[in-house]
């Protein structure tokens, strides 16, 4: 079983159509405040960052085994309150992820999930189609500039997501 962690914007749709017009089984589950536009026939699994813990065990009660995230959700707001005590022993971890910036913070929850042995995976996993094939798309072949420039803006991608500035 499939757990659609959706968030905002197109990809979810996109994601869940394709799932759906494929025959696959799958649950939404969307965060407090982030409304997806997934239509489904189940209520979406609605939770908050802080029961993050209760969730995941909710999922592997239902028997899910992949979790795919997919859509923008901004940073929410944690209240410290409303933790719950199956999320309390992963705070340290995420109030830690939080700290080293987003993309830390998303590795960290994955790694939640991971660790409850479910398997995430990447949205293109499970719709191939939203890569485009390799190669050149357009009939201009790139010249001996275009392939530096290629090449110098992929180092810069990689200095940049090395220290967590900037996203795309």
């Amino acid at each position: 079983m499939l757990a659609l962690i959706a968030g905002e914007e197109a990809l979810p749709v996109v994601v869940s159509d394709a799932l759906k017009s494929r025959g696959r089984a799958f649950y939404v589950c969307e965060l407090e405040g982030h409304p997806s536009e997934v239509t489904h026939d189940n209520a979406p699994l609605t939770f908050r960052i802080e029961q993050l813990g209760s969730l995941i065990g909710k999922l592997g009660a239902l028997g899910v085994k992949e979790v795919c995230f997919a859509g923008r959700v901004a940073r929410p707001a944690l209240d410290p309150a409303a933790i719950d005590p199956k999320t309390l022993p992963l705070v340290p971890r995420m109030m830690a992820a939080l700290q080293a910036g987003d993309d830390a913070a998303l590795r960290v929850v994955i790694s939640f999930f991971e660790e409850a042995g479910m398997n995430v995976l990447a949205a293109h996993a499970l719709v191939p189609e939203l890569l485009p094939e390799a190669g050149v798309m357009t009939q201009l072949q790139p010249g001996d500039q275009h392939r530096k420039d290629a090449a110098r803006g992929a180092e810069i991608i990689e200095a940049m997501g090395a220290v967590d500035v900037g996203q795309a």
